[in-house]
């Protein structure tokens, strides 16, 4: 990957935040944990496909403003880089993206995963600012 950006995925902390709500007690429990960009990005990109707008919104939003929320069907996660200072500008985050997604369709030698035959909602929004 080329330099274009001042640290690779697995260089960059992130702490997950993961809200559950069971819909028939109304009852909520908290998991957090930290784990690194890399480790994500081979989530979202094996569970949402290499093409995934979803996934460049999330990464886009969570490399330039420090945090994002994504809100799913039974669960919200809350993601925020542990270092304020990993915070890069939109085209170096697009790039960092894009530079992954080539050097892993190069080591697999295919497009990616097959789209989730189920349909997701996704909602990427700024937390409130405190």
């Amino acid at each position: 990957m080329p330099n274009l950006y001042p640290k690779m995925p697995a260089d960059i902390g992130v702490c997950v935040t993961t809200t559950k709500q069971d819909p028939v007690t109304a009852l909520t429990s908290t998991d957090k944990y930290e784990t690194t960009l890399l480790q994500l990005l081979d989530g979202w990109l094996m569970r949402m496909g290499y093409s995934s707008v979803h996934v460049k919104g999330v990464v886009s939003q969570l490399l330039t403003s420090g945090k994002v929320q994504v809100v799913f069907r039974n669960n919200t996660d809350r993601f925020e880089l542990l270092q304020y200072g990993d915070v890069i500008s939109a085209s170096q985050a697009m790039s960092l993206l894009e530079d992954y997604v080539a050097s892993q369709k190069q080591v697999t030698g295919e497009e990616g995963p097959a789209q989730s035959a189920t349909t997701q909602r996704i909602v990427v929004q700024i937390p409130g600012r405190r």
